[in-house]
């Protein structure tokens, strides 16, 4: 079976049964989250947005990791005791009897040296220009090979940035809704950062449950 980096959406919801939705109460509920920030957090998330607002089309994907996206996930942070944050790490899965795998910019899950079970993807991509790659095909693709991993949970969580514009998406049994897109530069960000913290809470509710 291809990597995730190979599929177009039209391909993963053919193949895997899956379909989009418009409307989800488990989505719904995760934009909807209050976290408060400290004033150290919105400074710092003023800075991120002025630095991006003047440079981020002109970003290639290491800058935007490495001047952006690294900044901004150290705000939450996910590296934990009980789970971290793994940085391109591959996910395999055998799915209809067949292997999906495929390498991931960024997967929250347990696991020391490499991720053990996943929670939380997102794809990182260049500035807002269309990419050789189809990223919601790859991170659902991801998503889909993750639940098979985590005991098939059926609700999975994720996302993918395009240079300025970060997407949430939920996968849950066989549909997948989207976010509106958030922009990075603008006061969406603090959103951004709210958003990111409540799934470290969501993470921390699960494993509290399972053990």
């Amino acid at each position: 079976m291809k990597s995730f980096e190979r599929w177009t959406i039209d391909e993963v919801e053919k193949f895997f049964g899956i379909h989009q939705t418009y409307k989800n109460a488990t989505l719904e509920a995760w934009l909807s989250s209050t976290v408060e920030l400290t004033e150290i957090e919105r400074n710092t998330l003023e800075r991120l947005r002025q630095t991006a607002l003047e440079n981020i089309e002109f970003w290639n994907e290491e800058d935007l990791k490495m001047k952006f996206i690294a900044f901004l996930l150290a705000l939450v942070p996910f590296d934990e005791q009980r789970f971290k944050g793994f940085l391109e790490r591959t996910i395999k899965a055998t799915i209809k009897g067949d292997v999906l795998s495929g390498i991931v910019d960024y997967v929250v899950a347990t696991g020391k040296a490499e991720p053990q079970v996943p929670f939380f993807f997102l794809q990182e991509y260049k500035p807002h220009r269309r990419p050789s790659r189809d990223p919601l095909a790859q991170v659902l693709s991801a998503m889909i090979a993750a639940r098979v991993r985590n005991e098939n949970r059926t609700t999975m969580y994720g996302g993918y940035v395009l240079g300025r514009q970060w997407t949430f998406i939920i996968l849950e049994d066989n549909t997948y809704t989207l976010s509106k897109s958030f922009d990075a530069t603008d006061e969406d960000i603090f959103r951004i950062l709210i958003l990111l913290k409540q799934i470290k809470k969501y993470i921390e509710e699960w494993l509290d449950a399972a053990s």
